[in-house]
């Protein structure tokens, strides 16, 4: 079954060297694109943004204090989400998706251009 792109999904998708969890935060916009974030794990000593903090647990794939790496936030062609053969996770719970978006406004590291689309394309 190919991979349906849905405002709260998420996937599994390579970053760096590594596969990281991504969340869509937004539904498809006119130019056909999503806004995705992606998780990453906090390391003693290592600078993290605290903007939204997800702890083990919140979401099935969490096996370690994450936070969201909102300065790698992209946007993605629906058509590149549907044809690649990302592996799909369960979405996030509407509180932890509240947080995530918040925290989007909220951090230093999003860049202005990611925060405009954002508000332009955010739909409740």
């Amino acid at each position: 079954m190919p991979f349906l792109p849905v405002k709260k999904g998420t996937l599994l998708k390579l970053s760096g060297n590594k596969e990281h969890l991504f969340v869509i935060l937004t539904e498809e916009c006119s130019e056909k694109c999503h806004l995705l974030v992606n998780f990453s794990s906090i390391h003693d000593n290592v600078y993290h943004d605290d903007a939204c903090v997800v702890n083990s647990g919140e979401h099935p794939f969490i096996k370690h204090p994450s936070y969201i790496e909102y300065r790698l936030a992209e946007t993605v062609k629906a058509s590149h989400l549907a044809k690649c053969n990302f592996t799909q996770k369960e979405p996030v719970s509407d509180e932890l998706f509240k947080r995530i978006c918040d925290g989007l406004i909220l951090s230093r590291h999003a860049s202005k251009r990611i925060k405009k689309y954002f508000i332009d394309n955010y739909r409740a």
